[in-house]
């Protein structure tokens, strides 16, 4: 698997957007980590492959996407530095929820 920091981030803008759109609210970010699980699941089921190809890791009560949870948290013990300002640029983190600062990036979906 592939390290694919660009898409991962534009996942996480593209639900924090919707988010924003319908409830003028930042998203919680265990409900990224439950949509994205949820996404990659019904687009296995569909097209035989997934969306964000990160490692799951089960964790007590949910499936957890290593990648995206990082991404979320701003490990930056995890993430190199030119990562960080590329999650930087694109989702601003409060305590456990995220915001969009830009429009998403359709270009890193295929």
């Amino acid at each position: 698997m592939e390290f694919n920091l660009k898409k991962w981030v534009q996942v996480i803008n593209f639900f924090a957007k919707k988010e924003q759109e319908t409830t003028w609210t930042a998203i919680d970010k265990l409900k990224i980590l439950k949509l994205v699980w949820i996404a990659d699941r019904l687009h296995l089921r569909k097209y035989w492959k997934l969306i964000v190809w990160d490692n799951y890791f089960a964790m007590k009560m949910w499936l957890v996407a290593s990648g995206i949870k990082n991404i979320c948290d701003k490990k930056e013990d995890f993430l190199p530095t030119n990562a960080i300002i590329y999650i930087n640029e694109y989702l601003q983190k409060f305590e456990n929820s995220i915001c969009p600062k830009k429009d998403v990036d359709i270009s890193q979906f295929s």
